[in-house]
C-alpha cells in the first residue's frame, strides 16, 4: 500500500488539496474500520474519521508530526473513539463493563496483527481491477444493493454479478484461504 511521505505532508501543510484528497483516500476506510473497534457502530466510527480529516486540513499548517503519519493517523482515530466513548452518558452497565474490557484487551501486538491483515485485504482490494473494484467497494463495503449499481452504471446486472463473482475469485487467490475468509466476516 502507497503512504505518504514527509515531502506531501508539507505540500499539504501548504494547502495542497490533491495530496489532501491522496491521504482521504489512502487511510480513510483503514481508520473507519479501525474505529469501528471501538465504536462498534459504523456511522459513528465513519464521522469520528470524517472528523479526523476535517480536523488535519483546517488544522494542517500547524500539525506537528513526529515519527510515522500512518501512525500519527491511528493514535488520533484511537483518542477521537476514547473521547466520543466518554462523552457518551452510558446507562447500560453492561455497555460500561464492555468497553472497559476492550479497552484492556486491546494491545499493541493485538493492533499490529490486525493492522498487517487489514493491509493485506485493504492492498489485494486496491489491487483488483478498476471495475471489479468499484463494483466490490460499492456492494461489499457500502452496501449497495447489486441492481443499483447496476442502474448507477449503466450496465446489466449480468456484468454486476459477473465483477463481482471476479471479484471474489481475485481476492481469494490474493489473499489464501484464511485471510479471504476474514474479508468475509469483516464486510
Amino acid at each position: 500500500m502507497q503512504t505518504i511521505t514527509t515531502d506531501q505532508i508539507k505540500l499539504m501543510k501548504e494547502g495542497d488539496r490533491a495530496i489532501y484528497k491522496e491521504l482521504f483516500r489512502l487511510y480513510y476506510a483503514r481508520l473507519v474500520v479501525f474505529a469501528n473497534k471501538y465504536t462498534s457502530d459504523s456511522m459513528v466510527a465513519e464521522d469520528l474519521v470524517g472528523d479526523l480529516f476535517k480536523h488535519i486540513w483546517e488544522k494542517r499548517k500547524n500539525l506537528n508530526i513526529e515519527g510515522s503519519f500512518e501512525a500519527f493517523l491511528f493514535a488520533s482515530t484511537k483518542n477521537k473513539c476514547l473521547n466520543y466513548l466518554r462523552g457518551l452518558k452510558v446507562k447500560d452497565k453492561a455497555h460500561q463493563d464492555l468497553f472497559l474490557e476492550q479497552e484492556r484487551d486491546v494491545t499493541f501486538q493485538n493492533y499490529l496483527v490486525e493492522e498487517e491483515v487489514h493491509h493485506k485485504i485493504w492492498q489485494a482490494i486496491h489491487n483488483l481491477p478498476e471495475e471489479c473494484r468499484r463494483v466490490f467497494e460499492l456492494n461489499t463495503i457500502h452496501q449497495v444493493k447489486l441492481p443499483e449499481i447496476a442502474e448507477d452504471l449503466g450496465v446489466s446486472i449480468h456484468t454486476i454479478k459477473s465483477q463481482k463473482k471476479r471479484a471474489l475469485k481475485l481476492l481469494r487467490e490474493a489473499l489464501g484461504d484464511v485471510i479471504y475468509s476474514i474479508l468475509l466476516v469483516s464486510f
